[in-house]
């Protein structure tokens, strides 16, 4: 905090979040994908589960895709 030692590197980290309009903390992305707001665990796992199955014949189809991660709605019984 004395040295502008590591100004540089926060500024390009500061950057690389503005451009990819990380407003808050924690912001979660899965295969380059960005979670909306708050994710609870079972719901995180859920897309975590579903894009390994989903990689396995998509390769690498979460990079660059401009994509958006919705959660699947509950099927009422």
């Amino acid at each position: 905090m004395d040295t502008r030692a590591t100004e540089a590197e926060v500024d390009r980290s500061v950057a690389e979040a503005r451009e990819l309009k990380v407003n808050s903390t924690p912001t979660l992305f899965v295969n380059g994908r960005k979670l909306p707001a708050q994710v609870a665990w079972p719901d995180l796992r859920q897309i975590i589960d579903h894009e390994i199955e989903y990689q396995k014949t998509a390769k690498n189809a979460g990079e660059d895709c401009g994509c958006e991660v919705k959660l699947p709605s509950p099927t009422l019984n």
